[in-house]
């Protein structure tokens, strides 16, 4: 396969492959974010993207970068840190904090400073709207950070506008402003939201991006025209923001969204189902100490995969036992490479080029979870991983046929990708299922003190300690002692590891470690708006406490959302359980 024409670490080839699938141009794809003359140097790949552009035009796309993990800069990291503790500042109404996060803006290096500044001026609004109480400087804010990547309200008369996920919010702020203030076409505003809402149902593909798009807009519109729209197309948002949400493992305004349907369904039955569903989520919002009730104000986390580029070095050169002289000769300075790995400095591409050739890797941008040519089979590669872990077994086989004649067998991360899928659905004995596993992946080499472990490495390891059983709790601690050696930890990375360490800690009576390791997991699920593992780590929280207690849910609760994330095995797993 022709590396120019894949994905990795070929963002050009990336948007051009998107842009040309979806016949959209790419004027309208980087609109506002850069000049026409700017935006031929991206295309010709003569201009490297920053990682807010890439997101951003990706996003706009209807592509979702969560299916890449970006080497970033420290600085850029520092931002990320920066944009999470003032969004927690938000959450906690901590008005003080927030001003104090907003100063220290000022000392943050900016890459892209359109977009970084467009959530600084966001955030401002937030303080202006919500402490201060001062609307027209409020307003004033929230136009200013829309406007910075070249948005207004005109967006409201195009069908199908163009937005990242951060951008939709700002708009929905701007509506919620301009309707607080009356100012605008109010009669025309539910209507206009309304089919912006259906065409992007209809055009976005990516359920992972849908789940972070949709749900937010759906729930602005029911909480500002609920009563001004017909019956039938409050079911219709009702019907479909549900379904998107729980195919995107999203959980984030679920309730409010439930509570919306149960008004207006008209069937008892489904009425009384869904009541119990509601009851069951908002459980485990009181267990978990997050509000449960729909939020404007409330940011939908900026979710991107990303690995910190100095850890990224000193783990390669350790894993590699070489030491900065060796590693820096002929390339840089030693004492700038010590810089580049305390995050002080940033190589240019073409010391970073080197660095990667001498550390023994390929990836100096941006990887995927697999390496395809063509985005629709990324798209497939995740729907073929949801299938087979709700056992989904007879819908999967023919996708992941198609998915091995489309992809290169050859590269190694194709091949364990596509080894894990057919394993986990292959009628096989534990014992030949593990040492299936085990020849494309060694654990002892895999496991060291400094190494960096690819996502489908940690699958593998998850799905094996599932096989092994307790004797495997050494490795996976191992694994996350790693983890905690860098400057960032990607829930996505881990999240298959914390899943099995709570059921193996519960199965071998470690209780104290079971409880420690399941607060902070439940409490990350919901920071990253992704219960992909809820349900099992709820039933081994029941299990483990025998009875129900204030603020615990039950096996009928943890029924009721099996039931909702359509996980119908393990929803008739659990009812023999209470029945």
């Amino acid at each position: 396969m022709d590396k120019k024409r894949t994905f990795r670490d070929n963002p050009s080839y990336i948007v051009k492959e998107i842009c040309e699938s979806s016949e959209i141009s790419y004027n309208k794809a980087f609109n506002g974010l850069c000049s026409k003359k700017m935006i031929s140097k991206y295309k010709n790949g003569e201009k490297h993207f920053d990682v807010f552009i890439f997101c951003t035009v990706l996003e706009r796309l209807g592509f979702s970068a969560e299916h890449f993990e970006i080497l970033v800069p420290d600085k850029v990291h520092e931002f990320f840190l920066w944009l999470k503790k003032c969004s927690r500042h938000i959450e906690n109404q901590n008005w003080q904090a927030l001003e104090q996060g907003i100063e220290d803006f000022k000392h943050i290096h900016l890459v892209n400073v359109k977009i970084q500044t467009s959530y600084r001026d966001y955030f401002i609004y937030i303080l202006e709207r919500y402490h201060n109480k001062n609307m027209d400087l409020a307003y004033e804010y929230i136009k200013k950070s829309l406007n910075a990547t070249g948005q207004d309200g005109s967006i409201l008369y195009d069908t199908n506008p163009l937005l990242s996920a951060f951008e939709w919010h700002l708009f929905i702020n701007l509506c919620d402003m301009e309707d607080l203030l009356n100012i605008g076409a109010k009669t025309e505003l539910q209507y206009r939201l309304y089919v912006i809402y259906l065409n992007k149902v209809k055009l976005i593909i990516d359920e992972d991006l849908k789940g972070r798009i949709l749900p937010p807009i759906a729930l602005f519109i029911l909480y500002k025209y609920w009563d001004k729209l017909a019956l039938d197309k409050r079911l219709g948002i009702e019907k479909n923001t549900i379904k998107i949400m729980v195919k995107s493992s999203t959980i984030i305004g679920l309730p409010t969204l439930i509570e919306y349907f149960i008004k207006d369904v008209e069937s008892s039955c489904e009425e009384e189902v869904y009541t119990r569903k509601y009851g069951a989520l908002q459980k485990i919002f009181k267990y978990v100490g997050v509000d449960s009730t729909y939020n404007i104000s409330r940011l939908y986390g900026y979710r991107i995969r990303y690995v910190v580029l100095s850890d990224y070095l000193k783990f390669k050169r350790k894993e590699l036992c070489l030491t900065c002289e060796k590693v820096s000769e002929g390339i840089c300075s030693v004492e700038n490479y010590r810089k580049i790995e305390r995050g002080k400095i940033h190589p240019s591409t073409k010391n970073l080029i080197s660095l990667a050739k001498r550390l023994e890797f390929t990836f100096i941008f941006l990887k995927g979870d697999i390496e395809s040519g063509r985005y629709k089979y990324y798209l497939l590669a995740k729907e073929c991983s949801k299938l087979i872990a709700t056992s989904k077994f007879k819908s999967v086989q023919e996708r992941i046929s198609e998915l091995k004649n489309n992809i290169d067998m050859q590269i190694l991360d194709n091949f364990k990708f596509i080894n894990l899928l057919e394993t986990k659905m292959k009628e096989e004995t534990r014992e030949n299922k593990i040492a299936l596993l085990q020849e494309v992946f060694n654990q002892e080499d895999r496991l060291s003190k400094y190494h960096i472990c690819e996502l489908i490495d940690n699958q593998v390891l998850s799905y094996l300690s599932t096989l092994i059983g307790k004797d495997c709790i050494k490795s996976l601690e191992l694994f996350l002692e790693n983890e905690k050696q860098k400057k960032y930890v990607n829930w996505c990375n881990i999240k298959e590891i914390v899943k099995a360490l709570v059921h193996l800690y519960k199965e071998g009576g470690e209780y104290d470690k079971f409880k420690i390791i399941t607060r902070k997991a439940l409490k990350k699920m919901f920071e990253e708006n992704d219960v992909s593992i809820l349900v099992p780590l709820l039933e081994d929280v029941v299990e483990a406490n025998k009875k129900e207690e204030d603020g615990y849910c039950s096996y009928k609760d943890i029924f009721y959302i099996a039931e909702l994330y359509e996980l119908y095995d393990d929803s008739r797993r659990i009812r023999k359980l209470f029945s």
